[in-house]
């Protein structure tokens, strides 16, 4: 039986310098503890993305396809929290909140 070793969560960032100076660089790191912390590394594909074409909205983070402006590390993991949650099968849901 071969195992899925696919994340079936996509998290983007992004990495644009707009974003840069809001803070991306320490919402990706809150995310990428998130991850770690809930053991998580399988399931979710965190990657950066150039420039979004939201400087004024920004940082930027898409989960899935849906996407979330000014987000920033105080409200990073309450999205994580409220928008990513595993079934015990290890499937995973996007619940909108």
């Amino acid at each position: 039986m071969l195992e899925n070793s696919q994340p079936c969560i996509q998290i983007t960032v992004c990495l644009g310098s707009s974003c840069f100076s809001r803070g991306n660089k320490m919402l990706l790191r809150e995310v990428d503890d998130f991850i770690s912390a809930n053991q998580l590394e399988k399931k979710v594909l965190v990657k950066g993305a150039h420039c979004l074409d939201l400087c004024g909205q920004g940082p930027i983070l898409i989960i899935q396809d849906k996407t979330f402006e000014k987000v920033d590390y105080k409200t990073v993991k309450e999205l994580l929290n409220n928008h990513l949650k595993f079934a015990e099968d290890g499937s995973s849901s996007l619940h909108d909140k």
